[in-house]
């Protein structure tokens, strides 16, 4: 028979693993959409390079912050755009920051 002790040991052993294994799978996932968001936000600037010449550094500033939903609106807007304030204002000439 396992002394109490022992067997309390184990318990908070078996409690650190599975607290250990979530954090990781967590951190993975976090990873994973931090990876998303940087790839959405390189391809948006080479497409944006590509189609209107290089931009400008408030330009560039305001996608490496973008969240996901902004880069997904921007990218959204893109297909029909003239000019860059076609992707980056609304027709009344304010930012179009969601």
């Amino acid at each position: 028979m396992l002394l109490p002790e022992l067997v309390n040991l184990m318990e908070v052993n078996m409690s650190l693993v599975l607290s250990l294994h979530t954090y990781r799978q967590a951190g993975v996932l976090e990873g994973k959409l931090e990876g998303k968001q940087e790839g959405e936000a390189h391809v948006l600037r080479k497409v944006l390079v590509q189609r209107f010449g290089p931009l400008p550094p408030d330009i560039a500033s305001r996608i490496a912050v973008a969240s996901p939903v902004q880069l997904e609106a921007w990218v959204d807007r893109l297909g029909a755009a003239q000019c860059l304030d076609d992707v980056f204002e609304d027709p009344n000439g304010e930012s179009r920051d969601v």
